[in-house]
């Protein structure tokens, strides 16, 4: 998988993905990265690991357009990478690696990510914190 001029990198095909609006875990030289949209429609890509304690979001639940981590069940939005429900965790972590992300002659293609959005005010609801 090597970048091209144009700073793309192919990081695998459209074969194989879902036809209904799906996600797709691929391989990069960024690490793993998870791909939703359908081949004809792309909608975008993140690097598979949850900003707070880089837990694996390869298998995590996607449910709305949110993905939820595992380990503490913060939820991201997967189109614009903001938390939108804290989970256990009682601040607001950092929001997804988002990369640019397209589909070119069957070819799923990557582009370096673009600036994580800041994190959401604190909640003024009580929680407990989480910091494992």
């Amino acid at each position: 998988m090597t970048e091209g001029n144009d700073g793309w990198t192919a990081v695998g095909t459209s074969e194989g993905w879902p036809a209904a609006d799906g996600l797709l875990a691929v391989t990069s030289p960024l690490g793993p990265v998870l791909v939703w949209g359908t081949p004809d429609e792309p909608k975008g890509a993140i690097i598979a690991a949850c900003p707070h304690k880089t837990a694996p979001l390869v298998a995590a639940e996607v449910r709305d357009s949110a993905v939820t981590c595992r380990r503490h069940g913060v939820r991201y939005d997967l189109a614009t990478g903001e938390p939108v429900d804290l989970g256990r965790l009682s601040y607001p972590p950092p929001g997804l690696m988002m990369l640019e992300m397209q589909t070119r002659d069957g070819r799923i293609e990557v582009r370096r990510p673009v600036s994580p959005p800041p994190a959401p005010p604190l909640s003024t609801t009580s929680g407990d914190s989480c910091d494992r």
